[in-house]
């Protein structure tokens, strides 16, 4: 294929994967306060099976739609590309979240995001913000992914924590009419049998592999939707983007299987 022509895809594809989306970054300062250990460190047999106790809090919500004011139509829509509870862990300590928008024609966007950690206060259990940014876009659909900085102000996630995220979506002025979407994400320590695999693994296809089987969810994702991004064409990685989301119940009926792959 014409290098040229390939890198001008991924350029369209990198565009199309940030739906036009400009940034606007707060990071609160951590509170001194003990932390709230998960009451499990294991992995879920399948994705979406970890239930927890309460004291992690409720399951979250992936799937947004509709609109509470007349700014966002009954089109809008906001999916969380997580699993059916909205839980889901990670190895790592700055991971990535990805979203899905529907397109909204002439409609100026902001998108909201927020990380609080769960702390047990003398008063009971309370969250603490500790990341926020703010997005802004024109109204196209597609696939938006949230990595967390890893620069000074933003510590790196613990293991023994649990973290909630939510994601709001509003349109124009109207800071009322949004979805909201949310859910729990919390850091492992790999197991013996899951740190020497991901030591063993040449590539990252290897590593994804690892990943699906040790069920990470948001290794998976994030790995996966690197590898198809340097490889827009391979066959093999869309018919696994497909299944990963049709086995949490995201498939195309939910999120296009276009949207990824838009500006190709």
């Amino acid at each position: 294929m014409n290098p040229i022509k390939t890198f001008l895809k991924l350029i369209g594809f990198s565009i199309a994967l940030l739906l036009g989306f400009t940034i606007v970054t707060h990071l609160p300062a951590r509170v001194g306060a003990q932390p709230q250990p998960p009451s499990s460190q294991t992995l879920p047999s399948r994705w979406g099976a970890y239930e927890p106790d309460s004291s992690i809090g409720k399951p979250g919500r992936r799937e947004g739609g509709g609109t509470r004011g007349p700014a966002l139509t009954s089109l809008t829509a906001l999916t969380a590309l997580a699993p059916p509870n909205s839980r889901g862990a990670t190895l790592s300590a700055y991971p990535t979240f990805f979203f899905y928008v529907s397109k909204e024609e002439g409609k100026d966007r902001k998108m909201t995001f927020t990380l609080s950690e769960k702390f047990t206060l003398s008063d009971g259990s309370n969250q603490q913000e500790i990341y926020k940014t703010i997005f802004t876009s024109t109204g196209l659909a597609g696939i938006v992914s949230i990595s967390l900085p890893a620069y000074a102000n933003l510590p790196p996630l613990e293991t023994g924590r649990s973290y909630h995220w939510t994601c709001a979506l509003s349109s124009g002025s109207d800071a009322e009419a949004l979805i909201r979407v949310d859910g729990w994400i919390w850091r492992i320590n790999p197991s013996p049998e899951l740190k020497r695999d991901l030591e063993q693994a040449t590539s990252l296809r290897d590593r994804l592999a690892t990943y699906d089987k040790n069920n990470v969810w948001y290794d998976t994702l994030a790995t996966l939707a690197e590898l198809r991004r340097a490889n827009p064409n391979d066959a093999e990685l869309k018919a696994k983007w497909t299944a990963l989301l049709e086995s949490v119940g995201l498939g195309q009926n939910k999120i296009p299987t276009q949207s990824l792959a838009q500006g190709l």
